[in-house]
Parts: C-alpha cells; structure tokens; sequence
C-alpha cells in the first residue's frame, strides 16, 4: 500500500515533536538520544505537544504536498519542524532562527505549499519578529482558506 507523501511526512514531522530523539529514516534504530539533539525536560515535551496541537491535520498536509515529491523539500520541512520544536520548547532563539531558515528555504522550493508559510510565520511570531510573521500567515491563508480559523489563535495566543 502506498502512503500518501503528507501522511508519511506528518507522521515523520509529528514524531519529531513529541519524542525527544527525533524521527529516524526507516531502518535506522534510534539510540537513547539523538546526535546532537537536547533531551526534552516533561515540561518541554508539553510545549511540544501543545505546539503540535496548532498544525494542520495529515488529511490536510497531504493534499498540499501530494504534488510535491521532492525529497530535499520533505528535508528542509522535517529540519525545520525539529528546529522549530526544540526552539519552542526550550525557549532558544538559535533554534526559532534555525527553523525560520528551513521554512524559508521550503517557501522559496515550494512556494504553492501553504504549510511552508504557517511555519514560517509560526517561527517568526515566536521570535517577536511580527512583521515578518503578518505576511507569511496571510499567505498561508491566500494558498488554503483552512487555515483561516487557525491564525487568530496564533496571533492571540500568548500575545506579549
């Protein structure tokens, strides 16, 4: 059976920001701590998945990215998850900038993909960097009216 690209890759994503490892590519056992990547306290893995709570649906990924199959998009998008979880969940801005460059990076390969843009404006919002953050979820909405709903939580949630 044949997974549809969005699904897999929410599910890649979704790994990455609950489990403090990361996702592995398939095959790869993963060890008790990822390479490099900081263990999560249980207050930072609650961030995390109050964080997940705010993304789009799989149904919804998928049918933004069924067109795509270009792997070194799927990279950036996962790199940019994992930056933007971490930096959320610890606070850091050298991740926050870390995940804005991979959304950046995804927008610029795949400008039709809406998800690109919430998450780039997601990273901006938390680096209180509001200007930045008002455009990219305004394209967000313009590729996928689903979205709508989303952004005023967004916005108003946590407002400093």
């Amino acid at each position: 059976m044949r997974v549809p690209l969005g699904v897999a890759l929410l599910g890649v994503c979704l790994t990455c920001l609950v489990s403090p490892g990361g996702a592995q590519p398939a095959g790869q056992e993963q060890g008790a701590q990822g390479a490099g990547e900081p263990a999560l306290t249980p207050a930072e893995a609650e961030a995390a998945k109050k964080l997940q709570s705010l993304l789009p649906s799989a149904a919804a990924l998928d049918q933004q990215l069924q067109a795509l199959r270009n792997e070194n998009i799927a990279e950036q998008f996962q790199a940019g998850l994992r930056a933007l979880r971490y930096g959320y969940a610890k606070g850091s801005r050298s991740y926050m900038g870390i995940a804005a460059a991979r959304f950046r990076g995804v927008t610029n390969l795949a400008p039709q993909l809406a998800a690109g843009h919430l998450y780039l404006g997601l990273t901006h919002f938390y680096l209180n960097d509001f200007s930045a953050a008002q455009p990219a979820f305004a394209e967000a909405v313009r590729l996928d009216k689903s979205l709508w709903p989303s952004v005023p939580l967004l916005w108003w949630e946590n407002f400093p």
